[in-house]
């Protein structure tokens, strides 16, 4: 499984687009009692980025994404790493045994823990 570089721009020009700040506006609220919030992106930026890196051009503008998926990829890709590290760690610890043991009675995986017993 690969990603092409036209498909990472894509999904960081969907991520300017999603997100940005509220800001709210207290300056006309007759004693705070109502805030007036607007919700402004990075609708600049994305045009620019999407403007310099041609995505228009590639057929990745054509496709659908969910909301959120540059950020679900990154998390993802970090609990891959996560759990490539922990099996790591436990097949170095198994290995450096001159006798086999049971996986099951040397460690107890909790979660991201995998405390000795």
């Amino acid at each position: 499984m690969s990603i092409t570089s036209d498909e990472v721009n894509f999904l960081v020009y969907r991520y300017l687009q999603e997100n940005g700040i509220f800001l709210t506006d207290i300056t006309n609220a007759p004693c705070f009692g109502s805030l007036a919030v607007k919700f402004v992106g990075f609708s600049h930026s994305a045009f620019t980025f999407a403007y310099e890196s041609l995505i228009f051009k590639s057929s990745v503008a054509q496709t659908t994404i969910p909301p959120g998926a540059l950020i679900t990829f990154l998390q993802k890709g970090l609990e891959y790493i996560a759990i490539e590290e922990h099996i790591n760690e436990v097949s170095l610890i198994l290995y450096s045994f001159p006798f086999v043991l049971c996986l099951k009675s040397l460690f107890r995986c909790i979660g991201w823990f995998c405390p000795r017993i």
